[in-house]
């Protein structure tokens, strides 16, 4: 990969970051997880089953900062764009759709089949 492909790798990464941290930032300071006293059983059981989806989603976020901050580590390493399971060049055509791939397309087929 030239340095051409890692310097748009890592403004990608680093624009994607931003955009999540950003909605982080803006869900606290609009009490995202403000909790209301509802005197209702019903509203109140609505309200903290939206509170657990909040939560879940708050955890996606978390885990994919940490893939691209690691994803930009690899970069700065020199290990951005192979494959963590035969080393390989991960396919950039790959990379341009899911940028903190960590396996080569038939790498991660074999890790589904696996799981499956």
């Amino acid at each position: 990969m030239n340095k051409k492909h890692l310097l748009y790798f890592n403004k990608l990464l680093i624009t994607w970051y931003n955009k999540i941290m950003n909605k982080k930032r803006e869900n606290l300071n609009n009490n995202y997880f403000k909790n209301i006293n509802l005197p209702d059983l019903i509203d109140k059981a609505s309200q903290t089953e939206e509170f657990n989806l909040k939560l879940i989603n708050t955890d996606r976020e978390n885990k994919l900062i940490k893939k691209i901050e690691n994803t930009i580590k690899k970069i700065k390493d020199g290990k951005f764009g192979y494959c963590e399971y035969c080393y390989n060049k991960i396919n950039i055509k790959r990379l341009k759709i899911q940028p903190i791939a960590k396996l080569c397309i038939d790498c991660k087929k074999i890790s589904e089949n696996l799981i499956n």
